[in-house]
């Protein structure tokens, strides 16, 4: 590995650490992939790992078009999210990195009804909107049409609520994902507590949008 793809391995496995590290994720959940620049390749990380354990060795290597596995390390799969990033690389070619996550804050907002709110200017500046995509089993083919679907939709937004599932935040390349991911968070949990201290759903039928 070398050169592009070093360099892109780097990235992911060095943000994959900061999303464990900011409780983005828990356990082994969650997964990472990074288009490499110039080409029509991704990495992609294993199935069965916490995303702390990932390194550029244990990454999986992906042809985007065809879907077709072009190296696996040994004893490992690619995560079984796989088709839904792909679907995310083949609908907005803009993307350079998608992270899926399932912080606690903003998945809870992902299972509950009442939207998440944007109470803050840098929130309402930012997201404008939060789409919620509509649920699928994980990993299944339906999943990767709906997210396809909400990502041609909303071609604007950047991070995305799955109901009962997560987030997904998409980047230009893996440190914008991860930091879509992260103020995601940090925002539904700012709305968290702004509602506790009011004692009313502040944000209304605004700030989220449905796919």
């Amino acid at each position: 590995m070398r050169g592009a793809e070093a360099r892109t391995a780097a990235a992911v496995t060095g943000y994959c650490r900061r999303a464990q590290a900011r409780d983005l994720v828990g356990g082994a959940g969650g997964n990472m992939s990074a288009r490499i620049p110039g080409t029509a390749r991704m990495l992609i990380t294993p199935t069965g790992l916490a995303l702390e354990e990932v390194t550029a060795a244990r990454l999986v290597l992906v042809e985007i078009p065809s879907g077709r596995l072009l190296r696996v390390p040994r004893g490992l799969a690619p995560s079984k999210e796989l088709t839904t990033h792909l679907a995310v690389y083949r609908t907005r070619e803009a993307a350079g990195a998608v992270l899926h996550a399932h912080p606690p804050f903003a998945t809870a907002y992902a299972c509950a009804e009442p939207a998440l709110p944007l109470v803050t200017i840098t929130a309402e500046e930012m997201f404008h909107e939060v789409p919620l995509l509509d649920y699928a089993f994980p990993g299944s083919e339906e999943l990767a049409v709906i997210v396809a679907r909400g990502i041609a939709k909303f071609s604007e937004r950047w991070a995305f609520l799955m109901r009962r599932h997560g987030v997904l935040a998409v980047g230009r390349d893996s440190r914008e994902a991860y930091l879509w991911a992260d103020l995601l968070e940090s925002t539904a949990k700012t709305s968290f507590i702004h509602l506790l201290l009011t004692s009313r759903d502040v944000g209304g039928s605004a700030g989220r949008a449905r796919a």
